[in-house]
């Protein structure tokens, strides 16, 4: 039997990894997307986020076929109320940023992807889904304020 503190170390270790994929992920897809939407001259933004989710569908369903990530089923006015517009806006979202890839640099288009905090917490305050708490709104500064200063210095439109 495992002692609760080896129980807590391998938990963050699963979630350091999973982090680490996560971020590795990230700027892999990001620096492919600029890489085919300004040097390889592919201008299809929509159609690379659309590949992209498919791939990401696939994968997922792919997964949960095993017992162990098996989700349960959604009636159809979840999926039609919840999933589906939520999915839409993620997937305008993607396409969006993916478009502004050829007209931006990286670096400006971190900053910007950086700023997605604050904007967030001003809207979840503004319709009252989150409470307006200063210790948070102090928090998104010091975050938002970091990516802009680390991408600072190469950001040029």
């Amino acid at each position: 039997m495992k002692s609760a503190r080896a129980e807590l170390v391998a938990r963050y270790l699963t979630i350091i990894f999973c982090i680490a994929v996560w971020y590795t992920a990230s700027i892999s897809i990001t620096f492919a997307n600029k890489h085919l939407l300004t040097e390889v001259d592919f201008h299809f933004p929509f159609v690379m986020t659309a590949s992209n989710n498919t791939l990401v569908s696939l994968l997922a369903y792919l997964i949960t076929r095993h017992r162990r990530f098996r989700q349960p089923r959604l009636s159809r006015a979840t999926l039609l109320w919840v999933i589906f517009p939520i999915g839409a806006c993620t997937a305008l979202d993607i396409g969006f940023s993916n478009w502004s890839l050829e007209l931006l640099s990286i670096s400006f288009y971190t900053i910007l992807k950086g700023m997605i905090p604050a904007f967030v917490l001003v809207f979840g305050c503004a319709f009252g889904l989150e409470k307006r708490a200063p210790l948070t709104g102090i928090a998104v500064l010091l975050v938002c304020t970091g990516i802009a200063m680390a991408a600072s210095g190469e950001a040029t439109l």
